[in-house]
């Protein structure tokens, strides 16, 4: 509501740059058959841009339950009708959580979301604000919820509003705090756009020689991750925004990068078992 009360109060409201991928989502939770056993705890199925952009998930919660997850970009999004629902489970990338879900029982109804536009209010780049009034979290810079940074940003953000207050001085603190937070946002934003512009229909931005370049490194990445135990913490740190990007190009993943062929993906899905 932000802009909303800039406006009302006469101040120009922030530009915002909005990056969309037309990603939907839904969600169910099923009752784990008594009976189910395998070598595997929870199984992520993702998407493979621009070809198969639907993803799934299957994570075990309390109360001996899963809680399915899916995703579907390009506007290919899960429907909440039970055939269209079952349908979309089967036409992910591998048919394992299709056929343990064959046994299980639906605790919840299915329930979908839709608003997963990327949006960036530059309240940094505003020439007349009111100067004690600050915007953080969603307010300031909302992504698409695959990738799991709303949260973390609006701490980092409130950690970001605790320094400029430490200063002791509130004249000209929004101004302070929305560069610096500009700032803090531009990594978690790169990664977040730069992923969803692997899709062709993703409206807001173009996609860059530098976008190219970085997908091509991921997709080369991500095998050397499956493998590497060491390399997959760094580069869950990084998309746990507990390191930086460029822990992703430390010489010992570069090499580990230009030793594997593009494409190659090892290891094999364990079998499920409904006995």
């Amino acid at each position: 509501r932000a802009p909303v009360w800039l406006s009302a109060a006469s101040y120009p409201r922030p530009t915002t740059t909005r990056v969309d991928p037309d990603v939907g989502y839904a969600a169910r939770i099923y009752r784990i058959p008594p009976d189910f056993s395998a070598d595997w705890q929870a199984v992520l199925l993702f998407s493979h841009p621009p070809s198969m952009p639907r993803s799934g998930y299957l994570l075990p919660i309390e109360d001996r339950q899963w809680m399915l997850g899916l995703m579907g970009a390009a506007g290919q999004h899960p429907p909440t009708d039970e055939d269209g629902f079952t349908a979309f489970i089967r036409s992910l990338r591998h048919p394992i959580i299709a056929d343990v879900l064959a046994a299980a029982e639906p605790v919840t109804q299915i329930r979908a979301y839709r608003g997963t536009a990327n949006q960036l209010r530059h309240y940094e780049r505003m020439a007349r604000r009111p100067d004690r009034f600050v915007v953080l979290g969603d307010g300031a810079c909302a992504f698409n919820p695959v990738y799991g940074q709303g949260m973390t940003t609006a701490a980092i953000a409130a950690e970001t509003l605790d320094a400029c207050l430490g200063a002791q001085r509130l004249d000209g603190l929004a101004r302070r705090f929305q560069r610096r937070l500009a700032r803090r946002n531009a990594e978690p934003w790169m990664l977040s756009t730069a992923e969803d512009l692997r899709f062709p229909t993703t409206t807001g931005m173009h996609v860059t020689t530098a976008t190219r370049l970085m997908h091509r490194y991921l997709d080369r990445l991500l095998p050397v991750v499956l493998q590497d135990l060491r390399i997959a913490e760094i580069y869950l740190q990084v998309f746990g925004m507990l390191a930086p990007p460029t822990a992703l190009f430390a010489p010992r993943i570069l090499a580990a990068v230009a030793r594997t062929k593009p494409g190659q993906v090892g290891g094999a899905m364990p079998p499920a078992r409904c006995s």
